[in-house]
């Protein structure tokens, strides 16, 4: 940090040296607590392209991901970018929403990318982008349709109680979606007739029930 305050070491070639170092650390907190400041302290003293910064960011955030599963610490820095500098810049929102959709069928059990596409959600529903709740309603059915191809993956069912919690719908509205939701669960429990269930279809069984009681705790705080 001296350095570059002193001008000695420019803010590129530092970005290249921690580029180079995440290849090799890519969960470090410490080089993408780095790289924030960095950022900071351009933006602060450069006329710099912020978006284009940005968007630079989300692919580095993007491919540490990629080198290390499950890595909080790079989808935390996405999510800090996204608030920090993009909140309001609807078309790279939208955007992310797509990227991440393709990255999230790779990695169908990483709760991080769950957390990050509701942060995109939510920013957009905040400055009432025009199509909220067709996004809402978009995301509730490819939820639905992983959830039914891929068997006992628990970060799923979570994401679906935050989309069903917090869907944009007036109260009648949200009455129909309840019953909706309780026949897309109750598919999922289990058939007295049958023995023999798999590791992976009792876990389906556990997080359905699971769910059953969010859905009926939703309908007493919604449907009235």
């Amino acid at each position: 940090k001296e350095l570059i305050i002193a001008n000695i070491v420019s803010s590129a070639e530092e970005f290249r040296f921690m580029n180079l170092t995440l290849t090799c650390h890519p969960r470090s907190a410490e080089l993408f607590a780095h790289r924030r400041w960095l950022i900071q302290y351009v933006i602060k003293n450069n006329d710099n392209d912020i978006i284009t910064l940005c968007k630079l960011e989300l692919k580095v955030a993007t491919k540490a991901a990629d080198q290390y599963y499950s890595n909080y610490i790079s989808w935390s820095h996405r999510c800090w970018i996204i608030r920090t500098y993009l909140s309001d810049h609807s078309e790279i929102l939208l955007n992310e929403l797509e990227d991440t959709m393709s990255w999230l069928s790779k990695h169908i059990s990483d709760s991080n990318v769950y957390y990050y596409r509701q942060q995109l959600l939510t920013l957009l529903l905040e400055i009432n982008h025009a199509n909220s709740k067709k996004l809402w309603k978009h995301e509730l059915q490819i939820n639905k349709e992983m959830i039914e191809y891929y068997t006992g993956h628990e970060a799923m069912w979570l994401f679906r109680r935050f989309l069903l919690a917090n869907i944009p719908e007036k109260n009648e509205e949200k009455t129909k979606l309840y019953y909706e939701e309780m026949k897309f669960v109750n598919q999922y429990y289990p058939d007295e007739s049958v023995s023999g269930y798999t590791l992976e279809q009792n876990r389906q069984i556990h997080f359905a029930k699971s769910y059953k009681m969010f859905i009926n705790l939703f309908k007493s705080d919604n449907c009235k």
